[in-house]
């Protein structure tokens, strides 16, 4: 709290000297935070050896802060290859459930994805407060992947584009369409802000068929970008898409 890196790094290790060998939870929490202060000041060689001590256990003492973290001084090296292994990492964290989920079709397919037994009884009566403490987590963890996503694809690869396409491709791989659409409607931004409007159309145009609120951000854009090519019929077509997946859309 008082911002004393330093002094703060230094009572963390002679903690680690005083814990025995056998109470191995403790002694990962207290190395975790000796990163996390190298990370506040900077000094990401020594956050990335005290964060990589982690992954050496198989990833169960890293969360998603943590290995965001991991994934900035990756970057912060400009260390490609090991920008990728991260958010690999990152995706792999073994938490609640990160997908947005319908709770009904869920629990009726067994359970929310991630939840122990307990906690999908829980849901199955009706607790209130777990449901919201579930989506809470995945709200989270689906913030952490989005930034970790959008700020290595332009690096990790040839091009931007590849980059891009990596990251989706991994984002599909793992379970996690809805980000990796998100990541599509990225692609498309990168194209807009290029002037490549045939190839962003080309991206938007596969979301025709998305869920509403996706739909609804891709017709918006290509609502504008045939208006600003004189399509004006295509235009008005993606402007009443876009109302119609959402109606306090500016059109």
């Amino acid at each position: 709290k008082q911002e004393k890196w330093t002094a703060a790094i230094k009572m963390y290790r002679m903690a680690l000297d005083q814990i025995p060998n056998n109470v191995q939870a403790i002694k990962f929490k207290i190395m975790r935070n000796i990163g996390h202060a190298f990370f506040k000041m900077h000094q990401f060689t020594d956050a990335i050896d005290s964060y990589e001590n982690l992954l050496m256990q198989e990833g169960q003492y890293l969360d998603f802060v943590t290995g965001f973290n991991l994934i900035l001084c990756y970057y912060g090296r400009g260390d490609k290859d090991r920008m990728k292994s991260g958010f690999l990492k990152l995706l792999n964290i073994d938490q609640v459930g990160l997908e947005d989920f319908d709770d009904e079709e869920e629990l009726d397919a067994g359970g929310l994805p991630g939840a122990s037994e307990k906690e999908n009884r829980a849901a199955l009566d009706g607790d209130d407060a777990l449901r919201e403490d579930v989506k809470r987590r995945q709200r989270e963890a689906a913030r952490f992947i989005v930034s970790a996503a959008n700020l290595i694809a332009p690096e990790i690869d040839t091009s931007p584009v590849a980059g891009y396409d990596w990251v989706v491709d991994s984002l599909n791989h793992h379970g996690f369409p809805r980000i990796a659409s998100e990541l599509e409607i990225a692609k498309a931004s990168y194209f807009l802000r290029r002037k490549e409007f045939d190839q962003a159309i080309t991206v938007l145009r596969k979301f025709e068929k998305k869920e509403p609120s996706l739909m609804a951000c891709a017709a918006t854009n290509l609502s504008f970008l045939y208006f600003l090519e004189a399509e004006h019929a295509n235009a008005e077509k993606y402007a009443e898409i876009a109302v119609k997946a959402d109606r306090y859309n500016a059109r």
